[in-house]
């Protein structure tokens, strides 16, 4: 295929990975491109490439934990960071100062929500909801106190399908689900309403309405030991010891405390995640990230604190694969101009061997 590509002057610099990307889309390895003109054959090769650029950035998720970075798909989880427990699911208690990709089981399912904090990571699927990291009071909730350097399954009597959100915290774990339902595993002193809480599998919990209608429940990125309360009558937190207080949204004191006019990557921010001091933005043109570093949860390879955002170079394949192609279609829209306008339908016939706008 590669000897039929180079037949245009458009794809002689085409990545291999945009090409497997062509034909595995049209579902031929074996494809010649004929048109009127090569401006035709490459205009139909940049709506195709753009409509797959689009596809791939809606499954694209970044979170933060307690100085950790994940990035996942429905397919895939990588994570880099802070490791002392066992919390990264790699199989050992070693930081990864570099993005590395967890092996999962096919048959997890897909996954929706991955959440971290207090030395644990949490993964909910459309199957199971899956826990690795600390377990020494009980807080991944899989019945015993021995912490987990790889991701089991947390028996649960829910369905996964009605949990809203996982928020770990230190010693302990909530679940939030769509019913407006507690459930707590670990020990903590801070559990609402029941005082020294200890359970070493998630037990269904009580809350008095003290704060008003409860709308999320989000963890303290500020205090990983605590959690925040969205409520009808505004944001509130708890700590570890029970404090319960008004509280500004996390943004705001992020942007106060440390990263306040330090983003000089101009570019447009598709995703922004933040914790402990340290942020990520996942941009159209690149991944950047700025703050704390000691655990190596900005992906840069090292631990050196950023003052400015840096960008950040040994992406997962996934993330290769969408900036290739952005930098193609770049490319592209030089060279075509105008010619772009005339269609963004791509017929192939399977005859001919044949790519073309209709």
């Amino acid at each position: 295929m590669q000897q039929e590509m180079n037949e245009l002057s458009f794809f002689n610099d085409m990545p291999q990975e945009l090409i497997a990307l062509i034909a595995s889309f049209l579902k031929k390895r074996d494809i010649i491109f004929f048109s009127q003109s090569n401006k035709q054959a490459a205009a139909a090769v940049y709506h195709l490439l753009k409509r797959e650029k689009n596809k791939l950035v809606k499954d694209f998720f970044f979170a933060a934990g307690d100085r950790v970075t994940y990035f996942y798909t429905p397919n895939c989880l990588y994570v880099c960071g802070k490791n002392l427990c066992g919390q990264l699911g790699v199989g050992d208690k070693k930081n990864r100062y570099n993005f590395t990709k967890v092996s999962l089981d096919k048959e997890i399912g897909s996954i929706k929500q991955v959440t971290g904090s207090g030395n644990t990571t949490f993964i909910l699927t459309d199957k199971y909801l899956l826990a690795c990291g600390r377990n020494i009071d009980g807080e991944l909730g899989v019945g015993d106190t021995s912490s987990r350097e790889n991701f089991v399954k947390v028996p649960l009597e829910i369905k996964v399908d009605q949990i809203e959100s996982i928020i770990p915290a230190y010693r302990y774990t909530l679940i939030f689900t769509k019913n407006r339902e507690f459930f707590c595993s670990g020990f903590s002193w801070s559990v609402p309403d029941t005082p020294h809480f200890k359970s070493l599998n998630f037990e269904k919990i009580s809350l008095e309405n003290k704060i008003g209608q409860i709308e999320a429940v989000k963890p303290d990125g500020l205090n990983c030991s605590g959690y925040f309360f969205i409520t009808d009558r505004g944001c509130f937190s708890r700590s570890l010891i029970g404090f319960l207080s008004f509280h500004r949204t996390q943004m705001d004191l992020v942007k106060e405390l440390f990263l306040k006019d330090r983003q000089n990557h101009g570019s447009k921010i598709i995703q922004r995640i933040f914790d402990n001091y340290f942020q990520i933005d996942f941009t159209e043109t690149g991944l950047y990230g700025v703050g704390v570093n000691d655990q190596g949860q900005l992906a840069v390879g090292e631990t050196i604190k950023r003052k400015s955002s840096t960008r950040i170079e040994n992406l997962p394949a996934e993330l290769n694969l969408y900036y290739k192609i952005g930098a193609y279609l770049k490319k592209l829209e030089k060279i075509l101009g105008n010619t772009l306008g005339i269609s963004e339908e791509i017929s192939f016939d399977s005859r001919k061997h044949e790519i073309k706008l209709n």
